[in-house]
């Protein structure tokens, strides 16, 4: 029997341990893992060491995510992998420019308020019953998230959801105390809680249809992320990775072909989810005129709010659109692109070159021209233009270019070590059907990016499954589309993705309430990206045959060829 003042030392010491057990954490892995560097001279040790490391950290953060991704700096050139200016170069590469101008994009879209114009237009369009809602949230935060920060977008839609909901539950209470009223002689030979049982009926399916719209959010965050090369930073680690291997670019059309579609019907299929397991009985709760009413003129009353649109918003929308028409008409397939009309060289240019000249431009364009004149030519008053620094600073979140920098200077030293060879030689002698190996592929990258990051995740694997595809004599893209796509779909844990983590928040919700639907949700995003890259993967990559060149990299730079639709 354990007397008091030995309990009270165990609690002591297990508060301390709560506390600090990170700090432990991190102090021991270096010292467990340090076995692997008996032999300097073994690079494929010292890589094997960096990335178990960088790993284990990424998994239980004993240090911030970002600052795990600077290791590289200091490791890799101390065991000479790589020197620090080769490593230092992979964290400001045309893929770390283009997310940044992305971030830029969206950074501007909040800031003249365009983004709620746009999400509370889509509820107005989609607000005549509850399963059409629940379809307009999860468009308008799908398509957000293509061009906007993920964690950005679910921040955003969810006080919008959260205060039609607040006003459908008014609604339903006063209806509820309506027909309460309108028939007690009815009632009043029943029991005196049948009232209380009908609020607690109605307040349960209340609470189950605010759980399906808030986790609709963040779904649709995570889903439409996939849909653009910008939407996450996995996508652009691919892009990396198949550019280094192989030196094909992937455009920005390349990708939006493939992925949108198959990003959309992943949406159909979530919201399907969500609905069954949460919105059916929604149809039950009041009125549906009633219902879809209240719910149009809570969103035209805050669209309202927002008054006409500004010069402001109709110059961000207009550059918006003249971006994505460069990304798109970049280097088509069945017309001249505007980069062979200006260059020799058109391979030369990225998409990160007109992403970069579009932030510029929102820098130097006026917010509107009534500051002119009420200047009164006061030299001293500043200008306001479509994006400021002031802005730029406090919203952009640095930490994520230096995470994906982080990445790409993992895989660079884990490439130059040859652990990445040694990886895909040990895949290689499981044997398995090129089929059954895509789906392990899939499964298990989905399995692992609900424990650690996107990014870090992506970079640790991606390499690896490139050179496995060679050796099996497969088109590389038949596994690194699925799994790229696959290592977004992080719906089990509030951990696995900040969307999660704040929709966790915000519904003060079980973890078991988060995992079972996003099992589900797991297993049908997962099955649809196995279908869709062996039927619209198949025709648009040509991944039926194993191509030139992957079997001879060309130094000089291509554009993958694809099939293009003829209404393109």
């Amino acid at each position: 029997m354990i007397d008091e003042e030995t309990r009270s030392k165990l609690a002591i010491w297990c508060a301390i341990l709560r506390q600090s057990w990170r700090v432990i954490f991190g102090l021991i892995v270096p010292i467990i893992l340090s076995p692997l560097l008996y032999d300097l001279n073994n690079k494929l040790n010292m890589g094997a060491y960096v990335l178990a490391l960088m790993v284990l950290y990424w998994m239980f953060e004993p240090i911030n995510l970002y600052i795990t991704a600077l290791i590289p700096v200091a490791l890799f050139p101390l065991l000479e992998i790589a020197t620090t200016e080769e490593i230092s170069q992979n964290y400001m590469k045309a893929a770390n420019m283009m997310f940044f101008a992305g971030l830029m994009m969206g950074i501007s879209l909040e800031h003249c308020n365009l983004h709620h114009r746009i999400s509370l237009k889509v509820i107005i369009w989609f607000g005549s019953s509850i399963p059409l809602l629940l379809a307009g949230v999860m468009i308008a935060t799908m398509f957000l998230s293509m061009w906007i920060n993920n964690t950005a977008t679910t921040a955003m839609m969810i006080p919008i959801v959260d205060d039609i909901l607040h006003e459908l539950a008014l609604m339903n209470k006063d209806d509820i105390e309506q027909r309460t009223t309108e028939d007690a002689e009815q009632l009043s030979n029943k029991k005196d809680g049948d009232e209380d049982k009908k609020l607690d009926t109605s307040s349960k399916r209340l609470k189950n249809l605010r759980k399906a719209f808030l986790l609709s959010i963040a779904y649709s965050a995570n889903i439409g992320g996939t849909a653009t090369l910008i939407g996450t930073g996995t996508n652009l680690v691919f892009q990396d990775v198949f550019y280094n291997d192989y030196k094909i670019d992937i455009s920005f059309a390349s990708w939006f072909f493939y992925a949108f579609p198959s990003a959309f019907l992943t949406i159909i299929a979530a919201w399907l989810l969500l609905y069954l397991l949460y919105a059916r009985s929604s149809k039950n709760i009041t009125d549906t005129q009633q219902a879809s009413q209240c719910i149009r003129q809570s969103a035209r009353m805050k669209y309202s709010d927002l008054g006409p649109m500004t010069f402001h918003e109709y110059g961000v929308l207009t550059f918006f659109i003249i971006l994505v028409a460069l990304w798109f008409s970049r280097k088509p397939e069945i017309i001249t692109g505007w980069a062979e009309l200006i260059s020799s060289n058109p391979h030369n240019i990225k998409d990160a070159t007109p992403a970069i000249l579009i932030t510029v431009l929102l820098f130097l364009i006026p917010a509107n021209f009534h500051q002119f004149y009420a200047s009164n030519g006061n030299a001293s008053s500043k200008i306001q233009r479509l994006l400021c620094w002031n802005v730029v600073k406090t919203k952009m979140s640095w930490g994520v270019i230096i995470l994906l920098g982080g990445g790409f200077a993992l895989a660079y030293g884990t490439e130059k070590s040859g652990l990445s060879s040694w990886f895909s030689d040990q895949l290689r002698q499981v044997r398995l059907d090129p089929i059954v190996t895509m789906v392990v592929l899939a499964i298990l990258s989905g399995f692992i990016t609900e424990m650690a990051s996107n990014v870090a995740t992506a970079n640790v694997i991606l390499p690896v499954v490139s050179k496995l595809a060679i050796q099996m004599n497969i088109n590389p893209l038949r596994f690194l589309i699925p799994v790229t796509i696959c290592i977004s779909f992080a719906f089990m844990f509030p951990v696995s993705t900040p969307p999660n983590a704040i929709v966790f928040e915000y519904l003060k919700m079980n973890i078991s309430d988060m995992i079972k639907p996003g099992i589900l949700m797991n297993v049908m995003a997962i099955t649809i990206q196995l279908i869709s890259i062996n039927t619209l993967g198949v025709w648009i990559f040509d991944l039926k045959h194993f191509p030139e060149w992957a079997i001879t990299p060309s130094p000089a730079n291509q554009t993958l060829s694809i099939n293009i639709p003829s209404i393109v």
